[in-house]
């Protein structure tokens, strides 16, 4: 499991992200981050790491020309995941495919793991199994610099769920 962590400050995205790959006995450090820049995108993945891998590695991501944002994530950019996992993974495999934050210039989205798109109103946003952790630490943080607050809710995370480690990443649009 892991845990993934977004919030929006001065007109930039920050995306934090644990190390730890897990099931229900034992908890490994990946070498790799689970957030990464692609294109004019920061991504941070939780869930199927062949997801992690197709969208840092094989996703193509189409020419930005509309100029609403969340309309191009709901349409195109969903239509070429859909297709990358139509052509890259089984059935089974594309059943658990996970699910990722997203930021973009000074916007922050949640793709479920139906490829639904949302953007909560107070440009924070967690998931993972540490995400409510995660969550309760960004609420009680606030006016501190963001990379601090990012850090601060993954070592929240980490202390309460045994299925996030360090060491963290953090990037940024």
């Amino acid at each position: 499991m892991t845990c993934i962590v977004g919030l929006i400050e001065k007109e930039k995205v920050f995306l934090g992200g644990d190390s730890a790959m897990s099931n229900s006995q034992v908890v490994t450090i990946l070498k790799g981050t689970k957030v990464f820049k692609k294109g004019p995108f920061v991504i941070g993945c939780e869930g199927s790491f062949r997801m992690l891998q197709l969208l840092k590695y094989d996703l193509v991501i189409p020419k930005l020309t509309n100029k609403d944002i969340e309309k191009y994530l709901c349409t195109e950019f969903a239509e070429n995941i859909k297709n990358l996992i139509k052509d890259k993974l089984s059935d089974h495999e594309g059943s658990k495919f996970g699910s990722f934050l997203i930021g973009y210039k000074n916007r922050l989205f949640e793709f479920d793991e139906d490829l639904q798109v949302i953007e909560t109103s107070n440009g924070i946003n967690s998931i993972g199994s540490g995400a409510d952790f995660a969550l309760g630490s960004l609420y009680t943080s606030i006016g501190q610099p963001a990379n601090v607050r990012v850090i601060k809710a993954l070592e929240a995370s980490a202390f309460y769920s045994k299925t996030v480690a360090k060491p963290f990443t953090v990037v940024t649009t």
